[in-house]
């Protein structure tokens, strides 16, 4: 346990003020879908003092407080996220100014570069939490089918997979494949994969089927944590259609745009059940169709250029504590 886990809010807040080269206001607000009961959320990119770098416990990497939420990333692990295209992470750099709490000139230098994190694998981040959201919809909705579950997991596998070579150096001397999924009446899923290679270490194998573990685990429990309330649902479809109008946009211009200005009313129509579920999903399901052909001719790199992000990482790093 480190020293964070035993701070309050308050206390980390303080803590991590001075050491903060950019926080926004994100989420609803930031999109511009926020009601008169919606929290103001923060997150915050942070450089630690020299001293909580040289410890013998794991580096801290991220920390959440709530009411409201407020997430503290370090900066190594705000820029890992960013390279896999997290769109949480993503929209700190790319939100209007005006969301903008702090910024010092290492946290003007990462949003001044943020077109280094853009890569067409935006449609697998993007899609694939809107993916999520759509299955939470339809497991709350009671009208998940087993080939739906099925489907959904073996796609969520897949996109784990793909992310593989941006973490683990050995992946591509072998074979990682999803051989077969099986999801029973209960909603549990069996996995059978391939995995062949002549050589590889040990802690990039457990790394790679725990991330596969986990999303098994994860989709086990859907069911039970998805009972929700209608309006609940509904916020799930506002994020779900936001998300993929997002990932149409970036794919087709290489622009993000956080900040719902031509989109605001339709997305709150359907926050607010303006919409049957029918004519969300066939919403959904156009949508889907733009982001695939969005992907088919993209203006975004294949990849990122790992070199650049790892220099601007070091700069940032060296121009912190000269």
């Amino acid at each position: 346990m480190s020293k964070f886990d035993q701070m309050t809010a308050a206390e980390l807040r303080d803590y991590f003020e001075p050491q903060t080269v950019l926080r926004t206001i994100t989420g609803s607000t930031s999109y511009g879908l926020n009601t008169a009961t919606s929290d103001v959320d923060e997150k915050s990119v942070v450089i630690l003092p020299k001293r909580d770098y040289y410890v013998l416990s794991q580096a801290f990497e991220t920390i959440v407080t709530h009411e409201p939420d407020h997430e503290y990333h370090a900066l190594k692990k705000f820029m890992n996220l960013a390279n896999t295209q997290n769109p949480t992470v993503l929209e700190i750099l790319f939100t209007s100014e005006r969301f903008v709490t702090k910024i010092t000139k290492q946290g003007e230098e990462l949003r001044r570069h943020r077109d280094l994190f853009l890569s067409a694998a935006c449609f697998d981040s993007f899609g694939g939490y809107a993916r999520q959201q759509l299955m939470r919809i339809k497991s709350g909705l009671g009208r998940a089918t087993i080939e739906d579950n099925v489907k959904h997991l073996t796609e969520t596998l897949e996109r784990i997979i793909r992310t593989f070579d941006l973490h683990y150096p050995g992946y591509k001397g072998g074979v990682f494949l999803v051989q077969g999924v099986t999801v029973d009446d209960e909603g549990k899923a069996a996995i059978d994969l391939t995995v062949n290679y002549d050589s590889l270490e040990l802690k990039q194998l457990a790394g790679m089927t725990a991330e596969l573990t986990n999303a098994s685990k994860n989709f086990n429990k859907m069911g039970a944590r998805n009972k929700r309330t209608e309006e609940k649902l509904e916020k799930h479809a506002m994020h779900l259609v936001r998300l993929m109008k997002m990932a149409i946009e970036v794919l087709a211009t290489g622009q993000l745009n956080v900040f719902r200005e031509k989109d605001r009313e339709e997305l709150l129509r359907i926050r607010q059940g303006h919409y049957t579920w029918d004519e969300v999903f066939e919403m959904v399901a156009a949508l889907e169709a733009e982001l695939r052909a969005a992907k088919e001719t993209t203006v975004l790199p294949k990849t990122t250029d790992y070199r650049k992000i790892n220099e601007l990482y070091t700069d940032l790093m060296l121009d912190w504590y000269s």
